[in-house]
Parts: C-alpha cells; structure tokens; sequence
C-alpha cells in the first residue's frame, strides 16, 4: 500500500474569518465543522475519482540543473500540450541512463537527450529521430573545455595533473569528446586528471570552474552560449581553451513503443511551432530558432569518436559505477506552476537523496486528479496531498496519511484566505455579490471547498456572483 505525505491531516484544519478573509477570530462550532465535512463527502461523491487519461510523457535529462530544467523546457511541454489537445506530462531524471532504461521500457513516449546516448540507444532497440533545435541556423553544436578566466593552463594540455568535471558518463559534449582527446593521446581519465567528478549537468559544471572548486570542464555549446545570452555571473568568470568538432544537435527521440500518431502529431507542432507567434515567442525565450527534422548522419562524427575511443582505449567508453539507489517517485498536488514547484520542492528532494538510501524524484502532475490516480496506480510512491484530495485518495485507494507539516509555531493548521485589490471597494463577504469571484481547482480546499461555505454561509450562492471561475 502506497503512503500518502499530505501537508496537515484533514481533521486538524481550522478556520476563522473576519471581514471576508480568514483570520483569527472566532472558533467555529463543532456544528459548523460537522458542515464541512459533510460537505467534504458530499464533493467526494459528487465527483467521484476516475481513470484520468494517461498523458502524453516525454521526458527530459538535467543536461541543467532541475529548476533551470523545468524553465527551459516547460513552456515547450505546455505547447504541444496544448496543440496536441492532450495532457502532456515532463518525466525528469538526473542522467541519461535513467533516461534510456525508460525510453527502452516504454515508460516514457518521448524524451530530449544527448547525442551519444541517441545513437546507443537506436542501436540497442531502435530509438527514431523525431526532431532537433536548430539554433542560430544550425542543427550543430560543440563541445567546450572551459578554464577559469584567470587560470594559466592555456590548452587541454594544460589539465594534466588538475582537477576537471565531466557532466554525464553518457554525455557526448560532457564527456566523450575530451575522452576522446586523451585516447588519441593515448591516455586515460584517471591517469590525466588528479581528480575529476560528474556534476550531471552543464550549467552546474560551469558553475564548479567559476568558483574554482575544479580547474576544468567540458561543457555543451548550446547550455554555454544560452547563459552567456542571459548574462549569467559564472559564464563571466570562464573562457574556452579548446572546442570539438561539429555534432548534431541533442534530439527529440521517441521509442519504437510510442504510437505512430503521436510521433506525428509532435513532429507536425515542433516543425511548424516558429510560424505561431505563441510559439516563436516560447523559442526565442529558450534561444531556439526552430525545431526541425535532422538526418541521422548528423551523428556520425559522434559514431567517429566513439569508435576511436573504443579502439584505442576501450576501458574508458564505459564507466563503471556503483548501483544507483533506488528511486522513490515523490508527487505534489499543482498547487503552483512547475517553476514555482520545483523551486519549492526540489531542495527537499535533494535533501532526502542525501540524507537516506534513495533517490528522490519529483514528480509533477498538471491536475489533482492525476495525481490521486497515479498514486493509485503505483506510478508514484507518495505525495503530498491537501485535506480533499487526501479524504478522495483515502476513499479511492485507501491511501494512509504517515506525515504532517507543522508551522513555525508548531502548528499542524492552515487558513483560507480570501484576497481583494488593496485599493478595492469590497471590506466584507456581503460585499462580493455581483463580483467577479475566481476559485482554484474543484479538488482545492482553500481554494475551492472553504471560499464556497464562506460565500453559502453569508447568503452569496453562486448564481449572485457576476462570474465565478
């Protein structure tokens, strides 16, 4: 049986309101609370929970960090979400290896990845080419060995002896082409470098370099040129000592599994999404000039590297490492929008991953529904939940509450509030009649359960509100 962390238990909540907001006044009455949770059943059994539809996956690897993930490509999901007429879910991992055991399993039905891992990954059970950005008129990219802009080693020479980061053990940019470059010196990582490490993703390796923690690192053209565009901080404190011939672009890939129909529909709204100013504008924010279809022999210079390296210094194509820990699949009611999310959670996540055994993955859903049914299913392990969508998983899947947040105070309750314009007309409940009122999900108790008694208990139905949504 999955467990359920929900941030209060559902009979702990209490409630006060002055002046149509909540705020400490009066207790409520034990009838008054009877209310509620009558009208908590009622809204369960009125909308009972149902096999939501299963969304469209696609999933996306930390070639950044996860909340800088999130930035970059959610506006993108939400579009073809939106085009596509279907929900569309972003599955994100920290590596690539994740990524492709999800990819092979079918558990995903599309997922943006590295070159290198495309190529290993078609080969092994047929992944297709779907699309790749095409950024300053090119399907291209490079790699980058970056130093420290006051460092004195002038060429990846320079490095012997010194500290370096890789990003992904599968990374083609991040690892195989200056793997590369110490096989056609005939040479190692773990005789070249006195000590190297993985940081899983590029703009956290630029990081490690900018404030001297390694003294080098390979790192995507795409990720280097897009921070240097939005002026980040760490760019400024690197300069390039050395870059790779051209690669193709780190695709969109499907598996063999993905319906044909939905490999299409994906193609026909990335290829044709720079033509819809909705869409040219998500572009230009994540530097991409479109989206189109590339020929696999766009990665054979990757193919050329790869079959050097295995030739002349095979023990370092693959990296042995230790078993990863397993994964516990963390979901959040959408409370907030995925950048606010992950903004919030992910410390968390992080946190636990150091703190136990396992590894922490946050799972987003785009309603309250989904996230019940994927506790449901199994898709996800635990999540936080609210008092409603706790009671509707409780009665769905008899999910169990094992934690509780507590505020500063040591409190395990929480307030509705009801939120006017500071220079507004509106002092009181009564006042709202006639006015526009916007409720959060159906599922929402603050947002939705506890405003609507609000209203009902001073006389405002629905039906007396101008618009309420």
């Amino acid at each position: 049986m999955k467990s359920v962390f929900v941030s209060l238990r559902s009979d702990q909540f209490k409630l006060n309101r002055h002046q149509g907001c909540c705020s400490p006044a009066k207790s409520w009455t034990g009838r008054t609370i009877f209310l509620i949770f009558s009208l908590l059943l009622f809204l369960l059994f009125l909308c009972p929970g149902q096999a939501a539809q299963r969304p469209i996956r696609i999933g996306v690897v930390s070639m950044i960090t996860p909340v800088d993930t999130v930035k970059y490509y959610q506006d993108i999901i939400d579009y073809i979400s939106e085009k596509i007429g279907q929900p569309v879910e972003m599955q994100y991992r920290k590596t690539y290896d994740e990524m492709d055991r999800m990819l092979e399993q079918g558990e995903i039905d599309a997922a943006f990845i590295c070159s290198a891992p495309y190529i290993e990954d078609k080969r092994k059970f047929g992944a297709e080419l779907l699309v790749v950005p095409q950024v300053d008129g090119s399907p291209f990219y490079r790699s980058f060995i970056i130093v420290h802009r006051d460092s004195d080693i002038q060429s990846f020479d320079g490095l012997r002896g010194r500290s370096f980061a890789f990003t992904d053990p599968k990374s083609n940019s991040g690892r195989l082409y200056p793997v590369y470059l110490l096989a056609k010196r005939r040479d190692r990582i773990e005789n070249f470098f006195a000590k190297y490490l993985y940081s899983y993703s590029h703009n956290k390796s630029v990081e490690l370099v900018a404030k001297k923690e390694v003294d080098g690192a390979a790192v995507e053209s795409l990720i280097y040129d897009y921070m240097r565009e939005k002026k980040s901080p760490y760019v400024q404190q690197t300069r390039i000592i050395d870059q790779s011939q051209y690669f193709g672009s780190p695709p969109l890939v499907a598996t063999p599994k993905t319906s044909t129909f939905i490999k299409k529909k994906i193609i026909e709204i990335l290829v044709n999404m720079h033509q819809d100013p909705k869409g040219k504008k998500v572009l230009n924010t994540v530097l991409i000039d479109r989206f189109i279809q590339a020929k696999d022999s766009n990665y054979d210079s990757v193919r050329e590297m790869q079959s050097y390296v295995t030739k002349h210094n095979s023990s370092t194509v693959a990296v042995s490492q230790s078993p990863e820990p397993e994964v516990v699949f963390f979901g959040v009611i959408p409370k907030d929008n995925p950048r606010i999310a992950y903004e919030k959670f992910q410390p968390l996540m992080d946190y636990l991953s150091e703190k136990t055994p396992y590894r922490f993955e946050l799972v987003l859903s785009k309603t309250y529904n989904e996230t019940i049914f994927a506790l449901g299913q199994g898709d996800i392990d635990m999540a936080f939940l609210g008092p409603l969508t706790y009671l509707h998983a409780r009665a769905e899947y008899n999910a169990v509450s094992i934690l509780k947040s507590i505020t500063e105070n040591g409190e395990s309750f929480y307030r509705s509030v009801i939120v006017t314009k500071n220079d507004g007309q509106i002092r009181k409940l009564s006042d709202l009649e006639g006015k526009k009122f916007a409720f959060a999900s159906m599922q929402s108790t603050s947002g939705n359960l506890i405003p609507r008694f609000l209203l009902a208990e001073d006389g405002i139905h629905l039906q007396q509100l101008e618009k309420s949504f």
